[in-house]
């Protein structure tokens, strides 16, 4: 019996798969391929640990109290629901935060969550976990087909999980990480990090039909908590998002992934 191709996408927070892959997914899921999203850092906080004044700042944005992490983990599922896709949430804790051995901060500033890697050993973990998830899926009879993000905004979360999934013995499918995509520099960034250019990826731009660009809408929608980082309301939300998407498909909606040559 021939293997069955499962697409799972690594969302490193709850509403990044969401946003640059909504569309994509959900006419997945339309077409029976039942895509998974995976997301990585929507676990609870540890428990011990106080919340830094950057973190607290962040839940009052998000106007969200303490316990935030199980409110976007709602919004996660809302958000899934309406694309019609499975969603696994894993355990850790987004980067805002975590601590070190003695209960200070690791990423305490908005700096800092663009900035190095603190806690790398973190990478191992999450390689593991997303590895034990793809073996259970492939010894089901599917065959796992992997989406990580490009890390066009060098948050620490999005490099972790893009890390991790390099160390799968899978090949990987790169998705555009919205809203940072949007800079010019951010994908001109990602080449440069690697320390190579364009010229090494090949990329393929998928149509949306409308009903999948409203799905995308509508599900990023769902995470209430966050319009307020990069949007002033939901009809910027609307605008914006049909902006780029006809941007990567030159005049009709789409989505634009990434392989390395």
């Amino acid at each position: 019996m021939p293997s069955v191709s499962r697409p799972i996408f690594l969302s490193p927070h709850p509403d990044d798969a969401v946003l640059s892959c909504g569309g994509w997914i959900y006419q997945l899921a339309q077409d029976g391929a039942r895509p998974i999203v995976v997301t990585i850092f929507g676990g609870d906080r540890p428990g011990s640990a106080p919340l830094s004044a950057f973190a607290r700042s962040l839940h009052q944005r998000w106007q969200l109290d303490d316990d935030a992490p199980a409110r976007r983990r709602d919004e996660d599922r809302a958000a899934c629901d309406r694309l019609g896709c499975y969603l696994i949430q894993l355990p850790f804790a987004d980067a805002v935060y975590r601590v070190d051995e003695t209960g200070r901060p690791l990423y305490d500033s908005e700096e800092a969550i663009f900035a190095e890697v603190r806690d790398r050993e973190l990478i191992d973990r999450v390689a593991n976990a997303v590895h034990s998830r793809v073996e259970r899926l492939n010894s089901s009879g599917s065959v796992a087909r992997l989406y990580t993000p490009l890390t066009a905004g060098k948050h620490v979360d999005h490099i972790i999980t893009r890390l991790a999934a390099e160390q799968l013995p899978t090949e990987l499918i790169y998705y555009e990480d919205y809203p940072y995509a949007e800079r010019p520099e951010g994908l001109t960034q990602v080449w440069e990090r690697a320390g190579g250019t364009a010229d090494d990826w090949v990329s393929e731009t998928i149509g949306l039909s409308e009903g999948a660009l409203q799905a995308k809408c509508e599900a990023f929608g769902q995470h209430r908590s966050q319009i307020s980082t990069f949007f002033r309301d939901d009809d910027e939300v609307r605008q914006r998002l049909r902006a780029y998407a006809e941007f990567v498909g030159e005049g009709q909606a789409a989505e634009r992934y990434w392989r390395k040559r």
